[in-house]
């Protein structure tokens, strides 16, 4: 076999599977190189296969793994990452070879479980360096019992630094100047416990108008802490001063809503910027929905910095113009109907038509992990906040996937009263019944939009359940409608054809007196399982036809 194989492409070979992110243990890639004697001289005589030396950090042969790496490798380059928390051992081993090759570190991921010891200490020079990821655990449950690591690094030693990740490092923002500005990626974690543990707002805007190379920026539960009364937070009626981050290309948010969108609003990037923000959900929180608005709107443009933001006032108050951005696609995905989250997804062209634009906008309504709120009543608040803030956009296309159902009530009636331009709808839900008396509900509320394209996919493959259901819908509400699209799930015989699906065809003949085109088209199981995961709908970063 291998006399079949180039050089060349055996070690392309070997290095997808060293870099292959689902394979575990982490050095499982070796055993591919000893099939043959001449793959393992093959791999040995390559010093390129061995400059990424990836461990999980608390396995006793991690050092030596790492170090055998560094041997290998020669003057090439290396990645040393530690993809699990590792520990108080294995980081101190690990950093004495980084001390030994510091040369020729390109990057260097640490991960430590939480430890009393002072680890991080990077106090020799890396002239190689390009990417630094240090990341601490300081919580024993729900308390915060161990100590930052400390780390002040010397600019001189670190020249060629370019990327940044930080997570319970103490202070960067104090850091000298010369280390951030030539930062073209900076990722911030779990600063914003206040006095000691994460910044004043003076401090980290300060920082980030040091940051005028910076094209990734993602903070996540980080920010100042902002003052509150009686548990409502509070952020200033003016936001200033406002950083320009000029250079900026991708912007991560994740935190409660009101931090969000503080500092979303102190923020001004270009307009090709994409923005990413993850609102996160918590019980007793006030006026959320305006705040989910009022960051979404200053994502895109629709809001002015400089106008006021205090919850007294109305949301969209002093707003600018519109900005030249385009939202024509709203993709949703809805996980199971007791977890109530959701991503959503604007895109300025349809991807059902096979765009492949950037996307400007991607939403995400969390739960908290450690404290998930009980009842879908936040979720709901959060959701309105964002349709409002969409709506001005005027999107054609929805594509919707999960349950219709939040808790008792359908959320479809509010997502339609507030996208009033949709005109192709597409649902995939293993809920067809709801969905059919959800849409039937908007029209009886004077809701819904001028649909003209209607793709229904029906993940439970009994379409004799809802056929009837669907065709009073569409006699009493689809003359607008120019297509009608069924896909239901159809088993596949020993050839892997799909079996032919059908409605009744007296339902189908009245379905074709109001729709001009009727079509019914199988799913295959395999499709379905992709949607649906365990409990979950889902529908982005999957193999499965809305795959982002």
């Amino acid at each position: 076999m291998s006399a079949h194989l180039s050089n060349e492409l055996l070690i392309k070979i070997f290095a997808e599977v060293r870099d292959d992110e689902n394979s575990y243990p982490l050095k499982r890639w070796i055993i591919v190189t000893h099939v043959c004697r001449h793959w393992r001289n093959t791999a040995l005589a390559s010093p390129i296969l061995w400059s990424s030396a990836r461990v999980s950090g608390h396995l006793p042969g991690d050092v030596p793994f790492v170090r055998l790496c560094l041997q290998r490798a020669q003057n090439t380059p290396v990645d040393v990452l530690i993809e699990v928390k590792g520990t108080a051992a294995v980081i101190s081993g690990i950093m004495v070879l980084v001390r030994e090759h510091a040369g020729h570190i390109r990057r260097l991921k640490l991960q430590v479980e939480p430890v009393t010891e002072q680890l991080f200490q990077l106090d020799f020079s890396l002239p190689a360096l390009e990417a630094l990821e240090l990341y601490a655990t300081r919580d024993e449950g729900d308390i915060r019992v161990y100590p930052m690591q400390h780390f002040t690094p010397t600019p001189s030693h670190f020249p060629c630094l370019r990327q940044l990740a930080l997570e319970n490092v103490y202070v960067p923002w104090e850091w000298d100047p010369s280390i951030l500005t030539p930062l073209t990626s900076l990722q911030l974690l779990n600063y914003w416990y206040g006095p000691g543990d994460g910044p004043s707002k003076s401090q980290l805007l300060g920082m980030l108008s040091t940051l005028s190379n910076l094209k990734t920026l993602t903070l996540v539960d980080s920010g100042w802490l902002l003052e509150g009364e009686d548990d409502v937070l509070v952020v200033p009626s003016q936001p200033s001063p406002i950083i320009h981050l000029p250079a900026l290309r991708h912007l991560t948010l994740s935190h409660l809503p009101v931090y969000v969108m503080a500092l979303i609003t102190h923020l001004a990037a270009p307009l090709q910027t994409t923005v990413h923000l993850t609102f996160r959900q918590y019980a007793g929180a006030h006026e959320e929905g305006e705040m989910v608005q009022t960051a979404i709107m200053a994502a895109l443009g629709q809001y002015s910095p400089t106008a006021a933001v205090s919850h007294s006032s109305t949301v969209g108050e002093g707003k600018a113009a519109l900005a030249p951005v385009n939202i024509g696609c709203v993709a949703m995905s809805l996980s199971g109907s007791d977890d109530w989250t959701m991503e959503i997804q604007c895109r300025t062209s349809c991807f059902s038509h096979g765009a492949v634009d950037p996307l400007p906008l991607r939403i995400n309504i969390v739960q908290d992990e450690e404290e998930p709120v009980p009842d879908d009543y936040v979720f709901g608040v959060l959701l309105e906040g964002a349709l409002k803030a969409l709506s001005p956009y005027k999107p054609e296309c929805l594509h919707y996937a999960g349950s219709p159902i939040s808790d008792a009530d359908s959320i479809i009636p509010m997502i339609l009263t507030n996208l009033q331009d949709i005109r192709r709808l597409e649902i995939e839900t293993a809920e067809p019944i709801y969905f059919i008396d959800s849409l039937q509900e908007c029209c009886d509320n004077g809701c819904i939009p001028a649909i003209q394209h209607l793709i229904l996919t029906d993940l439970t493959g009994r379409l004799d359940k809802f056929e009837d259901l669907l065709r009073e819908y569409i006699s009493e509400n689809g003359n607008s409608l120019e297509s009608l699209v069924i896909k239901t799930v159809a088993r596949a015989d020993a050839a892997g054809n799909l079996e032919e699906v059908s409605i009744s065809e007296d339902i189908l003949e009245e379905l074709e007196d109001v729709v001009d085109s009727v079509e019914v088209l199988p799913l295959s199981e395999a499709e379905r399982d992709r949607r649906l995961m365990g409990r979950l709908y889902q529908h982005f970063d999957l193999d499965a036809t809305w795959a982002a």
